[in-house]
């Protein structure tokens, strides 16, 4: 047994120092198998020393001890690295990624390297089933970057956001709800405030021209030329008060300005006059005509006082 365990120890000796002194840039020390790694993203161990003049092994089921074995583990910290690609097959009936994957497999490859991260969704099209050469034999879907210039996530939704704080955090959809529900109550009082407004404004329009419009005017009086007029409007929840006045040179003509007493600036000036030819003998105002009737009355009187006179003549002369 201790035959067979030397003889093993002394094949993995000389293993370990040929193999590791090729393909691992480190470096024997003393003649033993330590091994030192000068690889700054591996770490290299072989503990124990070197067994020479050992004869082969003899049996398969020989053991070899652990103590003899060396590791190789990729170090915490990497540097100096060109890139790292990762490839996962997306099909259904290939849900480990196959290192020669087959023409129209779907995978997902993940590239790092000094210009950022990029994930890509593509299919291979080499109908011979060898793994793509270049961009021109894959079908890119989809393209997630991350580089100096900014995120691009290739039209995905980017999910489990937190609520932004900060002036120069992202926001959510939550949030941004948020924010229209607020600018929908915002505009709806608004909407709500403008149309009371509105109502009220055209309640106190409506008042003060139903005001205006009911100051009416006296007829030409040549003696008083001067008239004046009050009125009170209603609408809706609004009343106003008008005042106005009127001034008549002759039956054909009025001046009148009214003014209605609202809050506002609220007032009118017209004028009103009449237009055509008339029969001088047919022109005649009431006041004309009241006179005239008075001194048709006087004459009446004076024709009555004198035919009761003639009347007494006659009875005496009978």
């Amino acid at each position: 047994m201790n035959r067979k365990l030397l003889l093993m120890v002394g094949v993995l000796s000389v293993f370990s120092m040929n193999v590791m002194a090729e393909k691992i840039d480190g470096r024997l020390v003393d003649n033993t198998s330590y091994v030192y790694s000068q690889d700054k993203n591996l770490d290299v161990s072989a503990p124990g020393h070197t067994y020479t003049n050992l004869m082969p092994a003899l049996d398969p089921d020989d053991v070899i001890v652990s103590e003899q074995m060396f590791s190789i583990n990729l170090k915490r910290d990497l540097v100096d690295m060109n890139s790292a690609t990762f490839e996962t097959s997306l099909d259904e009936d290939q849900p480990d990624f196959d290192a020669n994957p087959d023409a129209d497999d779907v995978v997902r490859r993940t590239v790092i390297n000094g210009n950022g991260i990029t994930i890509t969704k593509e299919k291979y099209l080499d109908p011979n089933d060898n793994p793509p050469h270049d961009d021109s034999e894959r079908e890119i879907y989809k393209t997630v970057s991350l580089t100096n210039d900014g995120l691009d996530n290739g039209g995905n939704r980017i999910t489990n956001v937190k609520n932004g704080e900060n002036s120069t955090d992202a926001v959510n959809v939550s949030q941004l709800k948020e924010v229209e529900s607020k600018i929908s109550n915002i505009g709806q009082t608004a909407i709500s405030a403008a149309n009371h407004y509105t109502d009220l404004q055209v309640a106190k329009v409506g008042a003060s021209a139903n005001a205006l419009g009911g100051l009416k005017y006296l007829d030409y009086d040549p003696n008083d030329k001067w008239s004046f007029a009050t009125s009170v409007g209603h609408y809706k929840n609004a009343s106003a008060v008008a005042i106005g006045a009127s001034y008549q040179p002759n039956e054909n003509v009025m001046i009148h300005a009214g003014s209605a007493l609202d809050g506002n600036s609220s007032f009118n000036i017209g004028a009103s006059f009449k237009v055509g030819s008339q029969d001088p003998q047919l022109k005649m105002n009431k006041w004309e005509m009241a006179q005239q009737i008075k001194d048709l009355q006087a004459d009446n009187a004076d024709l009555r006082a004198e035919l009761q006179e003639i009347k007494l003549a006659l009875q005496k002369i009978r």
